[in-house]
């Protein structure tokens, strides 16, 4: 049963936070009185988001979040749905993800969901979904046989292909994905690789995949925080030339301390961000560089990463914003759902 709760009151959270290049950012809380922890997050522009969470938990909003339409997946109750994918208003998929791992698709608007993917194996565990266009996006987990699970779709998420195992990239020891907000995937559209995701753990690595199989995958070790299964990287922004990682050590989200790296050469280059305002969880474009988030808070920062201002120390696991880069959403821990409008 869907359960709408329509927002009574709006709380401007910290203060304004007034970036370098003068535009205020006011964030504003929509929702933060359930139990859940919410870690997808899918906006389709101002108006439509999706988000999604564990106690199979998905929210969406079709008015900017006004009215917040809360749901549990009736057969799922007990799933963690850490990803999302809105692909119109009413047309979404969300990924539970440890075994059996499943991929849900509603075309209804959440009145009904339909199992599109479901695999039951030693060791799935699955951690982050995208698409590059309605029809096409891929879905990658932690390794299985040494090598990472990936998962392929061309129709819109009715049906998924899974890469053979010699196609899947080879995890080095102590290498796997985090789940923490879905966003480890990333589509860069160059002549080699049209696509790449970010792991971490005892090895931290953006690896890139070739555009057809002739094509091996690229994998650059990132220079961030690693080491432990707590650390590395977590989540991907790019936009052009301009891409950023960002993680650190979800055990200590106060350390402050190589939690990102930024590239503005496509990734021919890299630097270590110094300061993060501690550990982040989640990047996304925004206006002229990006907006990040995690248990330490929300900062934006500008694409050389040397600019740095904190919006609120509010929690957050996951962000996500619209293609003109001038509204975000955020999701987090007790059901927290916020807004961030420039």
């Amino acid at each position: 049963m869907d359960i709408k709760r329509y927002k009574p009151y709006i709380i401007a959270v910290g203060f304004l936070a007034v970036f370098q290049y003068g535009t205020a950012q006011q964030l504003t809380i929509l929702d933060s009185t359930g139990t859940t922890s919410l870690r997808g997050i899918s906006t389709l522009n101002a108006n439509t988001f999706w988000a999604s969470g564990n106690q199979g938990t998905v929210v969406h909003s079709l008015n900017g979040g006004k009215t917040l339409n809360w749901q549990t997946v009736k057969g799922h109750e007990k799933r963690d749905f850490r990803s999302v994918v809105a692909l119109s208003a009413g047309t979404a998929l969300i990924m539970a993800v440890d075994n059996p791992a499943l991929i849900l698709k509603t075309t209804d608007t959440g009145r009904t969901w339909k199992t599109v993917y479901e695999k039951n194996k030693p060791g799935m565990f699955l951690d982050a979904m995208a698409f590059d266009d309605p029809e096409h996006g891929y879905c990658v987990g932690d390794p299985i046989d040494g090598r990472f699970w990936i998962i392929e779709t061309l129709d819109s998420g009715n049906t998924w292909a899974e890469y053979p195992l010699l196609e899947r990239p080879e995890a080095k020891p102590g290498e796997a994905l985090f789940a923490s907000s879905g966003s480890n995937i990333q589509f860069v559209n160059q002549q080699d690789y049209g696509w790449g995701f970010v792991t971490g753990g005892l090895t931290s690595r953006l690896i890139l995949m070739g555009n057809n199989i002739l094509i091996p995958p690229k994998a650059t070790q990132l220079g961030l925080v690693q080491g432990m299964q707590s650390k590395g990287a977590n989540s991907w922004a790019a936009n052009g030339k301009n891409w950023m990682i960002v993680g650190g050590n979800y055990a200590a989200p106060l350390e402050d301390s190589g939690n990102a790296c930024i590239s503005t050469s496509a990734g021919s280059s890299w630097i270590t961000v110094p300061k993060t305002l501690g550990y982040k969880s989640s990047v996304a474009n925004w206006k002229n560089g990006y907006l990040c988030c995690g248990t330490s808070g929300v900062a934006v920062c500008n694409q050389q990463g040397n600019a740095w201002k904190r919006v609120s120390k509010t929690p957050f696991h996951a962000c996500a914003t619209t293609a003109d880069g001038k509204v975000a959403y955020l999701v987090g821990p007790k059901g927290s759902v916020a807004k961030l409008v420039q």
